[in-house]
């Protein structure tokens, strides 16, 4: 018998990198398409229009070298993903 998630809104998804980041702890550069096993969850209460917010999600993985959390979200206002905490874009 399978397992049973304790939360089905929150899924572990395999994602590429949307562009290059830096993390803030111990400064090592990842670079854009890297993949990257993540937590996809909702991000609540942070809905910018009625049409959008079902698709304002928050993706949450581990920096490779020091193993920091990372919090990139959807931005659907612009099309974009954007880090949230533990790192920032570099452009």
């Amino acid at each position: 018998m399978a397992a049973r998630r304790k939360n089905p809104q929150i899924e572990n998804v395999l994602m590429r990198l949307p562009s290059s980041i830096r993390c803030t702890a111990c400064s090592t550069v990842m670079a854009k398409d890297t993949k990257l096993n993540s937590r996809k969850e909702e991000a609540l209460g942070e809905e910018f229009w009625e049409v959008w917010k079902d698709h304002t999600f928050r993706f949450c993985f581990s920096c490779t070298h020091c193993l920091a959390e990372i919090v990139i979200r959807t931005d659907p206002q612009y099309s974009h993903l954007t880090v949230e905490a533990g790192a920032f874009e570099i452009l």
